[in-house]
């Protein structure tokens, strides 16, 4: 009898430590955040939403009546939580959307660089451009237009 309270006892502490341990991964995950950043020296102070998402599916070349060069990033987890957040699209999902609108020569795709460090150089080096990043990698090299959260949703109205 004692020894099957040990068992039940070490069952409901592994339980409860699995349940910290997934709710703590579930939240970072959920509160994961990119930013949609340019140069210091860009002319864009701002975007909304659906801007940023026409840009982004080469429905619009330009930014407040300005050309602008749009970055991209290769595969990876940044990549994959902008495209969630900002597209509510896998990236199958944005690679086949591009696959066609270059097949039917409508579009072409954003230039891809390989990280966050890459578009922030990149950024320096092209006012017009407009690129994102992890949260983690902000600094004073670029500004930030828009906060992109992996769990809020599309506002429409802005």
């Amino acid at each position: 009898m004692i020894h099957n309270i040990k068992i039940y006892k070490y069952k409901t502490l592994l339980i409860l430590t699995l349940q910290v341990i997934c709710s703590s991964i579930f939240m970072s995950s959920v509160n994961a955040k990119t930013l949609i950043v340019v140069s210091t020296s860009s002319p864009f102070v701002n975007i909304t939403h659906n801007q940023a998402r026409s840009l982004w599916l080469g429905m619009k070349k330009r930014l407040h009546n300005m050309p602008i060069i749009v970055l991209d990033q290769n595969q990876g987890k940044t990549q994959t939580e902008f495209y969630l957040g900002l597209l509510r699209k896998s990236p199958d999902e944005v690679n086949a959307y591009w696959t066609k609108l270059v097949f039917t020569e409508k579009a072409y795709p954003p230039t891809k660089l390989t990280g966050d460090k890459q578009v922030k150089e990149w950024l320096d080096l092209n006012p017009l451009a407009i690129g994102y990043i992890d949260a983690s990698s902000l600094d004073s090299s670029v500004r930030v237009l828009l906060e992109i959260h992996l769990q809020e949703k599309l506002n429409d109205e802005k």
